[in-house]
């Protein structure tokens, strides 16, 4: 297995979150955010506008791109798994962060 990055990293300085949206500075913590990850722009598209009748702001949208060159996408055999990983590692209210932990 190869463990790589795919893409930009989505991270406290580029996410959109309720707190932060569409990039502008702030608390971003504690906040809802969306992040879609898709190998295919009008999958991207369709999710999105799901996403907004749904009733939520595309303000706090983010992209999380898969280079479809990259991989090598379908559901038949030999073809590319993947893993999202996400990480928190510091938590300013540690009780918090354990539950978190306790409940994903």
């Amino acid at each position: 297995m190869i463990f790589s990055s795919l893409g930009d990293t989505i991270n406290d300085y580029s996410i959109n979150t309720e707190n932060t949206p569409d990039g502008i500075l702030g608390y971003l913590y504690d906040s809802s955010t969306i992040i879609i990850t898709t190998a295919d722009q009008y999958i991207n598209h369709q999710v999105r506008k799901a996403l907004i009748n749904a009733g939520f702001s595309s303000d706090i949208m983010n992209n999380d791109n898969i280079p479809k060159y990259l991989v090598n996408l379908g559901l038949e055999r030999g073809k590319d798994t993947f893993v999202i990983l996400m990480r928190a590692s510091i938590w300013e209210n540690k009780e918090i962060g354990q539950e978190y932990l306790d409940h994903m």
